[in-house]
C-alpha cells in the first residue's frame, strides 16, 4: 500500500472554518486535521466570548485540553489556529467586518458542527441555536468567494419519528422560515401552541430544530455549491483516535454509565434487548473530513446525506453493553464509588419496583449521604447528582426504547470510493461501524471516562479495589 493521501493532498494549501470547534466533536476534528492533514493552511474557529474569556482566551483553553497532547505537538500548529469572535445566534454571525474579509478571501470547506445538544430546552432555545445559526452560516456561505464545499453537522434523530430512515430530507408541517418568526414574534405561551402539533411526535424540540435545520440547508445553499449533511447517531467516545476511550463530558450514555458505575444509579427503565444505534467520536470526525474532500472533488450536485450508525445486525443489545460496561468498571473501579454496583437487569422491571427503587435507593439514600457530607463541614452535592441523573435519563429513555433502522447505502457509497481513491485514506480515515468491536469500545469508554472524566489515574486502582470489596461487606445484606 502507497501512502498517498488525496485527503491530505486536498487540503494541503486550504483554509477551513469551523463552527462548534469547542464541543466534543468539534475538538476531536480540529485535532485529526492538525495531525493528519499537515500541509492545511489555516483553520479558522469560531469562538463566541463567554465568561469573561475573550475568543482567543478560549482558544488557548481549547488547547489544553488532553486530546491535543496524545499525537500533537500543539505549539507547532498553533500558528495554524485563528480564533474568529462571534455568535450564531447574531446576525451575520456577529462578525467584525476584518475577521468576515478573511474568511470570505480565504475559506475552501466550511464544517458547521455547532449545535446545542440539550434535550429539555424550549422550542426558543432550540430554534436559536440550531436553526437560525444554520440560516446565518448559509448566508456567510454565499459570499465566500472560494468556497468549495459545506459540511452540516445534524443528527440521525432529525426525523426520529419514523422509524426506518432514508438518506434524505423528509417533508414537514411548517418551513424553518415560519417558526423563525414565530419564536421572533410570540410570547413562550404561545410559542409552545403553535408548535406542539408540529413535532409530530418528536420527544423535544432539539430533533425537531435539527429536522428544520436540515431544510434550510437544503433551500438556502448556493447554487453549485457541493453540501454534505452527515448525520451521527448517539456518539461515543473515542475508538482509536488519536487514543481509545477519550471523552471531555457527562453527557449522554457515557455519563448514565459512569454514574451506575459508581452506585449512584440502581435501576434503569430500559429494554435490555433493545440494540441502540451508537457512534465512535472518531469515526464520526474521518466522515466528515472524507465527505468534505469528496463534495470538493467530485462536485455532486445535490445535497448528499450519510448515515452514520450502528446497523442491528452488528450492534449487541443494550444488556450485553452494559455486561461489558460492568465488567471493566469491577476490574479497575473508580475510588469514588459510593456503594457496589447494582448489577446488570435482563428484564425491564415492574412499574412498582422501579420508583420504590428511586424512591428508597436513589433519593432517600442521597439525602442521607448529602447529610453525612454537611455534618463534616462540606457542600451537599448527591441530591443534585441524583435528580440530574434522573432528568438525563427521562431524556434519554427515547431513544434507549426504541429501535431504527438507518439506511446508508451513501455512506458505504463514500467508503467504496474512498478506497477506490486512496487504500491508504481508507485505512486512516475509518467509518465503518461495522468493524467496531463492541466489547473492546465499552471497556475503553470506561477507562476513558475514568481516567478524563473522573480524573483518575491507573496507580489508585488496587487501592479502589479494596475500598469496592469493603463496600461489597458492609452492604451485602442491604439491597438497595
Amino acid at each position: 500500500m502507497t501512502d498517498k493521501s488525496v485527503i491530505r493532498e486536498y487540503f494541503t494549501g486550504k483554509s477551513v472554518f469551523i463552527t462548534g470547534a469547542t464541543g466534543f466533536i468539534g475538538k476531536v476534528l480540529v485535532e485529526k486535521l492538525l495531525r493528519f492533514c499537515t500541509g492545511l493552511d489555516t483553520i479558522y474557529i469560531l469562538i463566541r466570548k463567554k465568561k469573561g474569556q475573550s475568543a482567543e482566551e478560549r482558544l488557548e483553553t481549547l488547547l489544553q485540553s488532553k486530546l491535543f497532547s496524545f499525537s500533537l505537538d500543539v505549539h507547532k500548529v498553533r500558528h495554524k489556529l485563528v480564533a474568529i469572535d462571534g455568535d450564531l445566534s447574531v446576525d451575520g454571525i456577529g462578525l467584525k467586518e476584518s475577521d468576515l474579509k478573511l474568511l470570505v478571501r480565504d475559506v475552501s470547506v466550511i464544517f458547521h458542527v455547532a449545535g446545542d445538544v440539550k434535550f429539555n430546552e424550549t422550542i426558543r432555545d432550540a430554534v436559536t441555536h440550531n436553526l437560525i445559526g444554520t440560516k446565518y452560516v448559509m448566508q456567510l456561505c454565499r459570499q465566500c468567494r472560494r468556497l468549495e464545499a459545506l459540511v452540516h453537522v445534524s443528527t440521525a434523530y432529525a426525523f426520529c419519528q419514523r422509524s426506518d430512515l432514508e438518506e434524505r430530507i423528509y417533508p414537514m408541517k411548517v418551513t424553518p422560515e415560519e417558526v423563525i418568526h414565530a419564536v421572533e414574534t410570540m410570547n413562550d405561551t404561545q410559542l409552545q401552541n403553535y408548535t406542539e402539533p408540529l413535532l409530530e411526535g418528536r420527544p423535544n424540540c432539539y430533533t425537531f430544530a435539527k429536522a428544520l435545520a436540515e431544510h434550510i440547508v437544503l433551500k438556502d445553499k448556493p447554487v453549485g455549491l457541493p453540501v454534505a449533511i452527515v448525520r451521527p447517531s448517539i456518539v461515543l467516545a473515542t475508538y482509536e483516535e488519536p487514543i481509545a476511550g477519550w471523552i471531555d463530558n457527562f453527557n449522554g450514555a457515557t455519563g448514565i454509565a459512569l454514574l451506575g458505575s459508581l452506585g449512584i444509579m440502581r435501576i434503569a427503565d430500559y429494554d435490555a434487548d433493545k440494540r441502540v444505534s451508537f457512534i465512535p467520536v472518531d469515526m464520526t470526525c474521518n466522515a466528515l473530513i472524507t465527505s468534505a474532500w469528496h463534495m470538493a472533488t467530485a462536485r455532486p450536485p445535490d445535497v448528499q446525506i450519510y448515515h452514520l450508525s450502528s446497523e442491528p445486525h452488528n450492534t449487541p443489545p443494550l444488556v450485553d453493553v452494559v455486561e461489558s460496561f460492568v465488567l471493566a468498571q469491577q476490574d479497575s473501579p473508580s475510588i469514588k464509588v459510593v456503594r457496589p454496583h447494582a448489577g446488570v437487569p435482563h428484564t425491564r422491571p415492574s412499574r412498582l419496583r422501579l420508583w420504590m427503587t428511586i424512591l428508597i435507593s436513589h433519593l432517600m439514600f442521597a439525602y442521607f449521604v448529602d447529610a453525612i457530607i454537611w455534618l463534616f463541614g462540606y457542600k451537599p452535592i448527591m441530591v443534585s447528582v441524583t435528580q440530574r441523573m434522573h432528568n438525563g435519563f427521562e431524556m434519554l429513555s427515547y431513544f434507549w426504547m426504541k429501535e431504527w433502522t438507518f439506511h446508508s447505502l451513501n455512506t458505504r457509497s463514500l467508503m467504496a470510493i474512498l478506497r477506490r481513491h486512496s487504500p491508504y485514506d481508507s485505512q486512516h480515515f475509518k467509518f465503518d461501524v461495522s468493524i467496531v468491536d463492541w466489547n473492546l469500545m465499552t471497556k475503553n469508554s470506561w477507562y476513558g471516562g475514568r481516567r478524563y472524566l473522573l480524573k483518575e489515574d491507573d496507580d489508585n486502582i488496587p487501592k479502589a479495589k479494596r475500598r469496592l470489596t469493603k463496600y461489597v461487606l458492609l452492604l451485602s445484606t442491604f439491597p438497595y
